[in-house]
């Protein structure tokens, strides 16, 4: 394998990726994605780089112009398809034809390339999307700007490094605007792949993979002018449409790998690796593959099941396949949580009046040690922290549980200040404390963020007539 210039961001966004799921603040996301899509996190990432140099030795597309502009154009349908948008499409055209004319007028290069731009800057500007949809995404392009810039200015760490890769739904929880009313515990797709990169890697990780797209295409430009090459006109045209598909759309995991095809046709060759290397280099990559590959089977085996215990009926199978679902994948906290509302249901069920059973106190003891872990592994997801104050609320009567229930809950309003379910559950436990003035704020601040809250004004009336 020889070195190239484009190997240097590659490389350098590589080592970044590694340092910012290193220091993100959720570690086990950053590595391999929250509820089982892995796509976001470092694994993935690592694999998507190992595609690079593969396909850059291996692949060869001088065969797709044989039947001139068919494949092309067929090959920017299918990327549409995949992208779920037909503007990316319509990108990939604009680029093939602007190459097909430019060539035909030399030193129009910079112009080509400001031109190729500016159309994709007007697309980004309007909402073309409400007349040739995306895909169903659940969030907008405006919402996830907006989520990427509030997580930007949020702290330097953020600005520079991000909140770290797979943590986007995290970002969202925490800087959504408060009338989508986020749930916790659930996947959020951004409307925008870059928007996403900008959140969870910061600026230096955005820049880099600007930068890769903008080395690669640059690269196919020059080729296609100089050498009058229609393949490298092709293939910038169709970086060109993955760009606009980063941008109006959500990166999916065949976009992705497109992309990385696309990037390994601009490398240029230029020297080898010292050849003492080379055996120890393909082992070490070899193991580390395996490695993704195995904890990823893991990941997806995990989820199979986890998805298999939300639709079974009966709560003993439905346990049984939660336990499952955890021991596979223990650094998972949704597994983690699920199971201990579970067992909160079974310690309910065994309450024989104010006297809990033995196994009622099993099941509590279970619960716990379960959410103990999911806020041990993921001490940034909101939900973790709402179940575990929702368990040291059914047992207050225990000494201090109410004290510990009020800094689970504090936490997860933290992290997700926009939710105001918490700031109700927050005030009943100060209910329960009989602290009821300020009870009585947390009620008002439930109801500032979302005044219909029908739970908050319930327990709003209840408080004013004591």
């Amino acid at each position: 394998m020889k070195l190239a210039f484009l190997d240097i961001p590659v490389v350098a966004l590589f080592l970044f990726f590694l340092f910012s799921s290193l220091i993100s603040i959720d570690r086990w996301a950053s590595f391999a994605g929250s509820f089982g899509v892995w796509r976001d996190g470092f694994f993935v990432f690592f694999l998507q780089v190992l595609w690079y140099f593969f396909a850059a030795r291996f692949l060869n597309l001088h065969g797709i112009w044989r039947f001139g502009f068919i494949l092309p154009v067929l090959f920017l349908f299918l990327l549409g398809i995949i992208a779920k948008s037909f503007i990316v499409t319509f990108l990939g055209l604009s680029g093939l034809l602007f190459f097909h004319i430019a060539r035909k007028f030399k030193g129009s290069e910079i112009l080509l390339v400001a031109l190729l731009f500016v159309v994709l800057l007007l697309l980004g500007a309007f909402p073309i999307s409400s007349f040739l949809p995306l895909r169903d995404s659940l969030l907008d392009l405006a919402s996830s700007w907006n989520i990427a810039f509030s997580s930007l200015l949020d702290s330097p760490k953020n600005f520079f490094f991000g909140t770290g890769p797979g943590t986007f739904s995290l970002d969202v929880l925490r800087y959504g605007s408060v009338e989508t009313r986020f749930p916790a515990g659930e996947t959020w797709f951004p409307g925008s792949g870059f928007a996403q990169i900008l959140a969870t890697l910061g600026v230096i990780g955005f820049v880099l993979y600007v930068l890769v797209f903008v080395l690669a295409f640059l690269r196919f430009a020059f080729l296609a002018f100089q050498k009058n090459d229609s393949v490298q006109g092709f293939l910038g045209a169709s970086l060109f449409a993955v760009f606009g598909a980063y941008l109006l759309s959500p990166a999916t995991l065949p976009l992705l790998f497109l992309f990385w095809t696309l990037a390994s046709f601009a490398r240029e060759k230029t020297h080898t690796i010292p050849k003492v290397t080379k055996p120890l280099w393909r082992l070490g990559t070899f193991a580390l593959a395996g490695f993704v590959v195995f904890m990823g089977f893991r990941v997806i085996a995990a989820q199979a099941v986890y998805q298999k215990a939300t639709r079974e009926p009966n709560l003993e199978k439905r346990t049984s396949f939660f336990k499952t679902a955890e021991k596979i994948n223990p650094y998972e906290p949704a597994y983690k949580i699920q199971l201990a509302r579970l067992y909160i249901q079974e310690a309910k069920k065994e309450m024989q009046g104010d006297k809990p059973s033995p196994e009622a106190v099993t099941a509590i003891e279970r619960a716990f040690l379960q959410l103990q872990g999911a806020v041990r592994t993921g001490s940034a997801r909101p939900d973790a922290w709402e179940a575990l104050g929702m368990l040291y609320k059914e047992i207050q009567a225990a000494p201090g549980a109410k004290e510990w229930g009020v800094k689970a809950f504090e936490t997860a309003i933290m992290l997700s200040p926009k939710n105001p379910r918490l700031y109700t559950e927050l005030g009943m436990l100060y209910t329960q404390k009989e602290e009821f003035d300020v009870a009585g704020q947390y009620f008002k601040k439930a109801l500032v963020l979302s005044p219909g809250f029908l739970d908050a004004l319930m327990a709003l009336a209840l408080l004013e007539e004591k």
